[in-house]
């Protein structure tokens, strides 16, 4: 979506690599850094994520997104490319680490990945939350590749079984840490892959899942350019009525670290 639009001298950053990359796009612990996607979700997610890792830099999420912007005649950027080096402020990995371990998730080695593998009374996912590129010069057999924010606001269309167990993999950790760590307070029992990857790996692109044809399915009013801006506004209600929605709403199973 960064390529398509976005507010005038931003960052692009996965919500995953957040913490993997706060310490480079924004190494002055005095710096405020405003975090945002095209509507709520996914910059609400981020700037927790800063905030529970313990970024010492002021963190806000930007209000609506570039959903907000547009609406707030503001003009957005087009076919931009920006990108946030890898930069992970002190401590982080340890951090990434704790919030995961708080949220109830565990490490596991081959051995233990191997068991949950055999167990054919439980459904497993494997999911490879690095960057497509790092995917595609190396990756584990048998994980599919799902960037790691994409994957937490996606995971009813990339896990549809209830009650299967999930495991991350990535060869810094701190992605698969966080993104494991939402999973968990969303109820599903999520593991995080040690090591692996100082040994035969898979090289080539993810496996590309055929998408419906745009005709037959809902079309999101942050998919392109030329958007109603009565559909944005829709949509904002929409997701503003959500939080009553899951108040009332007893089998969600979300809870905050």
């Amino acid at each position: 979506e960064y390529a398509t639009m976005n507010i005038p001298g931003s960052v692009s950053v996965p919500g995953a690599e957040l913490v993997l990359r706060a310490g480079g796009a924004a190494p002055d612990p005095d710096t405020t850094i405003i975090v945002n996607c095209a509507g709520r979700t996914r910059s609400i997610i981020g700037t927790q994520s800063l905030i529970n890792a313990g970024l010492p830099n002021k963190v806000r999420a930007l209000r609506n997104g570039t959903i907000g912007w547009t609406l707030a005649k503001h003009d957005l950027e087009h076919g931009a490319g920006k990108r946030g080096d890898v930069g992970p402020f002190a401590g982080a990995a340890d951090n990434a680490r704790d919030v995961a371990y708080r949220a109830g998730v565990r490490h596991i080695g081959a051995a233990e990945l191997a068991a949950l593998e055999a167990d054919v009374l439980r459904t497993l996912y494997r999911f490879d939350v690095r960057e497509t590129e790092e995917y595609a010069a190396g990756h584990l057999a048998g994980f599919r590749h799902y960037a790691g924010g994409q994957l937490v606001q996606e995971i009813d269309m990339a896990a549809p079984v209830r009650g299967a167990r999930i495991v991350l993999s990535d060869d810094r950790s701190i992605r698969a840490d966080m993104t494991a760590s939402w999973l968990a307070q969303m109820g599903w029992e999520v593991y995080v892959l040690e090591g692996g990857y100082d040994g035969p790996l898979d090289v080539g692109p993810p496996r590309v899942v055929p998408r419906p044809d745009p005709a037959h399915r809902y079309r999101r009013p942050y998919e392109g350019t030329d958007v109603a801006e009565q559909a944005m506004q829709a949509y904002l209600d929409w997701e503003y009525g959500l939080v009553d929605q899951l108040r009332r709403d007893g089998t969600h199973g979300f809870y905050v670290i």
